[in-house]
């Protein structure tokens, strides 16, 4: 019985770092294509999230920001999107609270800051 429940737990715990470890790469891959969206100033910033957040599984992290972002401003939309979606994403609080700092500086009007911003993510 105890041999049954410990590895059960063990194979558990091994799919949750398996599922994080992807959705952290997903999430760094969307950061890089949110650097180029504002790079690039092809796009306002909730087009490009929904843009991002059509090319990757990041479990509608940054349709979540897009949808609230006109409502309560982009610091706000950030922070509630990570809070909502951080379970889904198997998120530590180390990495939670990286995405949070990163929402403090987007739609700033400096764009160079900006990008240093996401690229230390």
């Amino acid at each position: 019985m105890i041999f049954s429940v410990s590895t059960y737990l063990g194979f558990s715990f091994a799919d949750r770092l398996k599922k994080r470890y992807v959705y952290l790469r997903n999430i760094l891959t969307s950061l890089n294509l949110l650097e180029t969206e504002i790079g690039f100033g092809v796009s306002k910033l909730k087009q490009a999230f929904l843009t991002i957040d059509k090319s990757a599984d990041t479990r509608g992290l940054f349709k979540t920001a897009a949808d609230n972002l006109e409502d309560v401003g982009i610091k706000q939309a950030w922070r509630g999107a990570v809070y909502e979606k951080r379970q889904e994403l198997y998120l530590t609080d180390a990495a939670a609270d990286a995405l949070n700092a990163l929402g403090a500086q987007l739609g700033m009007p400096d764009v160079e800051n900006q990008i240093k911003n996401i690229k230390d993510v």
